[in-house]
């Protein structure tokens, strides 16, 4: 059996992202730049066989926003790949269990991941977290007609503007649960032009009277089936005002795009901002997440959110054995005893998911996934609206 290892040379990482490219269908050549300054910063892990890396899977390490704090180091799992040679060979499985592991030694709090397979990561103890709003309308539905005070001006490439992009996205990002805070030192503006001049990206600001950055979208021009569309990538806007402004620059589209795709929070209501509130609008769950410091995870959430109604519970957590055992909470107090197993257990996945706010203790009850005789506090495990994860990996 090969051992997980940590892909740190050139050979090795070129190894892994050659696997990539082949389990992505990288037409672009991001597999290729994983590895430069500023891309990728956290931990590659691989499985070798025969001397040659054919599975792997990235870590990357993330500041994020989540229960009032603005700090927690969490990490996001992304690029999962194996080469079709190795399947079924339990590669992924290995590494997800390393994976997990080192960054709870790290003192990580939380990991998230987009699943090709929900019920595969629930084997981990990933629950469902965070609905959003895909919307896709015709740019010539907004009712903003009005043109705001101020201008719009064009991303003009240069350092001092990638820094205004920069602060406004992470000032709204930081907003939510699952906000990422992107720090200038940890990305580079080379790589971020490149994927502008491959992905046709368009950057535009919103600026007020004084001319400060108060809105930016980040957008990519495609074929439509009838005429071009706008798929937008980052969203970002400082008070309604400049919100408002955004959606009257895409107004100006109307008659060149016959499409415009937005995700957005549940909070926001774009459909307001239209003549006929009936666009299109899918509600879409595409991340997964669980705490991997359970009791520091408890204790921040806590500190947010008292606990109202005093409840227990134990956990089995299938990969990480320092979270097993029994949880007692009352107000901001949270009680640990590792081993014991004296009160209900709950399924670690469904745990995960009532305590991001992904599910509702009510939900999981009408579901089976809890017994309905579990007395825990609704509020404190309810659904969270504001989620969002804004960045992906």
């Amino acid at each position: 059996m090969e051992e997980v290892i940590v892909l740190s040379s050139p050979e090795e990482q070129e190894q892994f992202s050659e696997v990539s490219s082949y389990c992505f269908f990288d037409r672009t050549g991001w597999t290729g730049r994983l590895f430069r300054p500023g891309v990728f910063r956290g931990t590659a892990y691989g499985c070798r066989e025969k001397g040659r890396v054919m599975s792997g899977v990235l870590s990357f390490d993330l500041t994020m926003s989540y229960w009032g704090r603005k700090d927690v180091l969490s990490s996001g799992v992304g690029c999962v790949a194996s080469d079709p040679a190795v399947r079924n060979k339990g590669h992924i499985r290995r590494i997800m269990n390393r994976l997990l592991r080192d960054g709870y030694a790290r003192g990580e709090i939380l990991s998230f991941l987009y699943p090709f397979s929900y019920r595969y990561y629930g084997m981990f103890g990933y629950g469902t977290m965070g609905h959003y709003s895909l919307y896709k309308f015709n740019p010539e539905e907004l009712i903003t007609r009005e043109a705001p005070e101020g201008e719009y001006t064009r991303f003009d490439r240069s350092e001092k503007q990638y820094r205004e992009f920069l602060d406004l996205k992470n000032e709204w990002a930081l907003r939510f649960h699952g906000g990422v805070e992107q720090k200038f030192e940890n990305t580079s503006l080379d790589y971020f032009l490149g994927e502008m001049d491959r992905d046709r990206r368009f950057l535009y600001f919103y600026r007020n009277g004084e001319g400060a950055a108060r809105g930016c979208l980040l957008y990519k021009m495609e074929e439509g089936r009838d005429a071009q569309a706008i798929n937008i990538i980052r969203a970002a806007w400082s008070g309604a005002w400049a919100f408002r402004a955004l959606t009257h620059f895409l107004w100006r589209h109307r008659g060149q795009v016959g499409e415009v795709f937005w995700p957005l929070p549940l909070s926001v209501p774009l459909e307001m901002m239209t003549g006929e509130p009936r666009i299109y609008r899918e509600d879409r769950q595409s991340w997964m997440g669980r705490p991997v410091n359970v009791a520091e995870a408890l204790k921040i959430k806590s500190a947010y959110m008292p606990v109202r109604t005093p409840f227990s519970f134990s956990l089995s957590d299938p990969v990480i054995p320092e979270n097993s055992g029994t949880y007692r909470l009352e107000g901001e107090s949270v009680g640990f005893e590792r081993d014991e197993f004296t009160a209900e257990e709950l399924d670690f996945s469904v745990f995960s998911a009532m305590i991001l706010g992904g599910l509702s203790l009510d939900e999981a009850k009408l579901a089976g996934r809890i017994g309905e005789s579990f007395q825990g506090d609704p509020e404190y495990l309810s659904r969270l609206e504001n989620i969002f994860i804004t960045e992906s990996f």
